[in-house]
């Protein structure tokens, strides 16, 4: 049996159209249970969804290093610390 965690859902008006999505994947849950519907397990699942994590996670790291290439008066987190 799968638990599933509600906080794992969200549910915005912005994102697809307002339909319950994966938080931070904007996958909708509708979709994901057409994959299984469609006979994908759920360990070929998880595996698309880390895929696509993965994806997300460099896409923040490259809008991060061209906000700070295109707005330098934004700065660094870290340099107004006093880390760097």
């Amino acid at each position: 049996m799968i638990e599933i965690q509600a906080s794992r859902i969200t549910m915005d008006a912005d994102i697809c159209h307002g339909k319950p999505c994966t938080r931070g994947l904007r996958y909708p849950v509708e979709t994901i249970l057409e994959w299984l519907g469609a006979g994908m397990t759920t360990e070929d699942i998880l595996v698309v969804l880390a895929f696509a994590s993965k994806i997300v996670r460099v896409k923040r790291i490259e809008l991060s290093f061209w906000l700070m290439r295109n707005y330098p008066s934004i700065g660094w987190p870290a340099r107004k610390m006093g880390q760097m």
